[in-house]
């Protein structure tokens, strides 16, 4: 399976300079959150895209904030990345 357009996803936006507010994917949409869109990846598999929506009081704000969907990413991969150095092995 192709996975261009997942790079062209925040490319387009931040050369626009506007925030990704809803994500249209090629691929079956699972679950619209507040903050996150998920696709299915297949039978077992789910893809988790973090918008630049907003939400504050279980509103979503009208005006989203460029590029927080890669701060939230890019926080997720290193809290993860932690989670998995210090957690004991499970067989």
């Amino acid at each position: 399976m192709s996975t261009d357009w997942l790079g062209r996803l925040h490319e387009g936006a931040a050369k626009a300079g506007q925030p990704v507010m809803q994500t249209d994917l090629p691929l079956e949409l699972f679950a619209r959150g507040k903050v996150r869109d998920t696709y299915e990846l297949g039978s077992d598999r789910l893809l988790m895209v973090a918008t630049d929506r907003i939400s504050a009081f279980d509103r979503v704000l009208p005006n989203g904030i460029p590029d927080r969907g890669k701060v939230l990413t890019r926080t997720s991969l290193m809290r993860c990345a932690g989670a998995v150095t210090t957690s004991p092995a499970v067989s």
